[in-house]
């Protein structure tokens, strides 16, 4: 019998992003007639404009419930919730009832999105990009647990062959603002570097960044592909300045959109970047002066980045695309 996988997406953000390209590489290995889409975030706005008196309750029970019908109704073999999706314990009890393989994949930080001890004892299987106490956890209670980092968009990687345009900018980064992340980018500007910054929450900063600002809203895959485009070097930075806890830090899935837009990757030095990106060339720093004596010696040796940046993109296409990731999700769980 051949497996039939039913998906749930994650309703919003960079999250239902990475969602997106999970069910694009689904339906590219098993075909349309075996995986189905269940877009969380059509069912969360209907079921709320339906109600006279909005309750996020009732509308994530309404969501069950059609999810409940819709996948059984598909005779799904296994069910993949991707990050952040609502789906309840008590839900995922029925599927496994029905014999049906529950799976979740969470790209989320552990320490943000904490919904998943809550319903970890429903899934057959978790994998997350971070180990550390999700890995603990999972030992703890029995559950295969699996590292499955994210992976280079779609819009990046169709630009890894393609001849690029003028890199007229330093560094680009891409994300939510935080102190640590504009303490950063403050030194980066204070020593001469030129920045291109986006990302949700800018639209609200007001300092020396200011002028760097080219995106203070949402940014999308398209966007965040012409922006590292144009930058000579693509920055990572955790949300929090990961020195109180580095083996716990997390990868932010835009480390691959980087190399696959041919730039020179600068990321903090974690243990999950060295094996994460085991075989790629990138520039690793601990703190924000770090970063500036790194990133000043790139900036001097362009043109022997270029030749690693370009078999850098060219490892992503073959080893870190969201049809390598989806593989390795039906090899776990089938």
């Amino acid at each position: 019998m051949q497996s039939k996988w039913f998906i749930a997406l994650s309703p919003e953000g960079a999250a239902r992003q990475a969602g997106t390209e999970t069910m694009r590489a689904f339906e590219s290995i098993l075909g349309k007639d075996r995986c189905k889409a269940f877009d969380c975030a059509t069912y969360l706005s209907a079921f709320s404009s339906m109600l006279k008196q909005p309750d996020h309750t009732v509308t994530v029970d309404l969501l069950n419930q059609s999810l409940l019908v819709q996948c059984l109704a598909f005779e799904a073999t296994h069910i993949l919730v991707l990050a952040l999706s609502p789906v309840t314990l008590f839900t995922l009890a029925i599927l496994r009832k029905q014999r049906v393989k529950t799976a979740h994949w969470f790209y989320e930080d552990f320490r943000r999105a904490g919904y998943w001890k809550d319903v970890l004892n429903g899934y057959d299987h978790f994998l997350a990009i971070q180990k550390g106490p999700l890995a603990d956890e999972c030992a703890r209670r029995g559950i295969p647990f699996a590292y499955v980092p994210t992976a280079a968009g779609r819009a990046c990687a169709e630009s890894a062959g393609n001849a690029q345009a003028p890199r007229t900018i330093d560094v680009a980064f891409v994300g939510i603002p935080s102190s640590y992340r504009v303490h950063v980018l403050q030194t980066l500007l204070a020593s001469g570097i030129s920045l291109a910054i986006a990302g949700s929450g800018w639209n609200s900063y007001t300092g020396p960044l200011s002028p760097c600002i080219v995106s203070g809203t949402w940014t999308n895959e398209n966007q965040s592909r012409e922006i590292l485009c144009r930058a000579r070097i693509g920055l990572n930075l955790s949300l929090n300045s990961p020195a109180a806890d580095p083996s716990n830090t997390h990868l932010s899935p835009r480390v691959f959109d980087v190399i696959a837009s041919h730039g020179v990757l600068a990321t903090e030095d974690i243990p999950l970047a060295g094996e994460t990106l085991r075989g790629l060339r990138y520039l690793a720093f601990g703190d924000a002066q770090d970063a500036v004596a790194e990133i000043k010696a790139a900036l001097g040796d362009m043109v022997a980045w270029q030749a690693r940046c370009e078999e850098n993109a060219r490892a992503v296409l073959r080893d870190h695309t969201y049809l390598n990731r989806v593989k390795d999700i039906l090899a776990l769980c089938e």
